[in-house]
């Protein structure tokens, strides 16, 4: 039910930023990554590991220190600014 949760939230997010008509340009050049994780980098990364196999979402919300409705939340209050959803988006690169 969990990973339920979790495909659902990722899969809004994904729709309410291919609705906003946002950029697409890739960019090549790799950023440092910074001394911590902003909530965004932390969601992205949480993102990536359900994408990759939500079957282990559980595991990466635990690693991650969240339960499934504090990333629920955040995917929510990320897709409610538009700059943190850009954060969020290229930490999803």
């Amino acid at each position: 039910m969990n990973a339920r949760l979790l495909l659902i939230a990722t899969l809004t997010v994904g729709f309410t930023l291919g609705c906003m008509g946002g950029d697409t340009k890739v960019t090549e050049a790799p950023k440092p990554a910074p001394a911590s994780d902003t909530p965004e980098q932390k969601a992205a990364k949480v993102a990536k590991a359900i994408a990759a196999d939500a079957s282990k979402a559980d595991e990466a919300l635990k690693e991650a220190g969240m339960s499934a409705e504090d990333f629920e939340a955040l995917m929510y209050d990320i897709a409610k600014d538009p700059k943190r959803t850009e954060a969020y988006l290229e930490a999803r690169k």
